[in-house]
């Protein structure tokens, strides 16, 4: 009797970790079509030679946000609407124009 015992914990924790594991996991990879159109055009307008490599879609406490990897390595992060959030240009300069103006003419 104690054996089953044991082995019906021990099974119950190996479900509940797996139960826990699958339901942490709010991130879906989507096709560049899904993103937001406001994403899409933010993305042809500042990187036009470049292409979308991977894109997903998080729901982060209750928001839904989406992450975008172009072709040269930038990443750039949206809020819902498809407004950016965070550019991340890893291997070239930030395109002229995302900046808000205020910040360029601060750093000038």
């Amino acid at each position: 009797m104690k054996r089953i015992g044991r082995y019906t914990a021990v099974l119950a924790a190996i479900v509940a970790g797996l139960l826990t594991m699958t339901g942490c996991d709010d991130e879906e990879r989507i096709s560049y079509g899904k993103l937001p159109s406001a994403a899409r055009a933010f993305i042809e307008t500042y990187f036009p030679a470049e292409s979308c490599t991977y894109a997903e879609r998080d729901r982060a406490d209750g928001r839904r946000e989406y992450k975008a990897v172009l072709s040269n390595g930038t990443e750039i992060e949206f809020d819902a609407a498809g407004q950016w959030t965070e550019v991340d240009c890893k291997f070239s300069l930030l395109p002229a124009g995302i900046a808000p103006e205020r910040i360029v003419s601060d750093l000038a």
